[in-house]
């Protein structure tokens, strides 16, 4: 999915930036509160459903921030949005995702093992599972008892084709041994200017200037990007809201949905 722009001012160019799943795995996002990871998550998950189906892809939300990622519901990719009164859905739902490990781990066995050898060698295919999960402190605060299943999650799901991304207001949020499990980290404004360096690595003194969706990333080194809006509509809920109906009533295929 496309998040947004990144900025080379030594080539002198522009780069669209990209979260690149299948290539990298898990991602982890990084910023203090109000500086653009909501939108981020926004975006991101406008991509998905813009450009995969529900047989390519199913996405999963935990929203356990502002709530406002509810709005995409209703897209036949996503099979449940899930906000922090929703106890019982959330145990269901890392039971249901265990389990497809499991169904998953069978599958494969014949194929090389992995997602892509799966593909590749059965002629068949299988959807992407994307879970998105924001605010990790408040998952981690009321949920204390799944965070071991969510450390073997984030690290055997990549294997079987299921990917996490995940938003934390600081770096101390989520234990080393969990963030060892995330390839991809981006980094939004940050309140202390020396954590950029702990999550980026080598940033050279780069620092994300004052707007909102400014962040940093590490490519083949650090860059500065701005986060992307879905749309330039006046109400962007309402374009989202409507877009999802449309994707809903034209759909066919629609994700398996996290039982209660």
């Amino acid at each position: 999915p496309i998040v947004g722009e990144y900025d080379d001012p030594f080539n002198q160019k522009q780069g669209v930036l990209t979260i690149p799943f299948s290539a990298e795995g898990n991602c982890l996002i990084y910023g203090s509160t109000g500086n653009g990871k909501t939108t981020m998550l926004t975006t991101m998950s406008y991509s998905l459903i813009r450009n995969h189906s529900a047989d390519e892809l199913n996405l999963y939300i935990m929203d356990f921030g502002s709530e406002t990622l509810k709005v995409f519901e209703k897209a036949p990719q996503v099979g449940g949005v899930i906000v922090s009164s929703d106890s019982e859905k959330t145990i269901n739902f890392f039971k249901m995702l265990h389990k497809e490990v499991e169904h998953r781990k069978n599958l494969f066995s014949e194929y090389g093992g992995d997602y892509a050898g799966y593909c590749k060698n059965s002629g068949k295919t299988i959807p992407n599972i994307v879970v998105l999960i924001n605010n990790y402190a408040g998952f981690a605060e009321q949920y204390e008892d799944l965070i071991e299943s969510f450390a073997l999650l984030t690290r055997d799901g990549v294997k079987y084709g299921i990917y996490f991304v995940v938003t934390a207001s600081n770096t101390n949020a989520i234990r080393y041994v969990i963030a060892q499990n995330f390839k991809m980290t981006m980094c939004m404004q940050l309140n202390d200017a020396s954590d950029y360096s702990i999550v980026i690595g080598k940033t050279e003194g780069l620092v994300p200037s004052k707007h909102k969706g400014r962040g940093l990333v590490a490519l083949d080194r650090a860059y500065e990007f701005q986060t992307a809006y879905c749309s330039d509509a006046d109400d962007m809920f309402e374009f989202l809201s409507v877009y999802c109906d449309q994707l809903n009533e034209n759909a066919t295929v629609f994700a398996k949905k996290i039982p209660v």
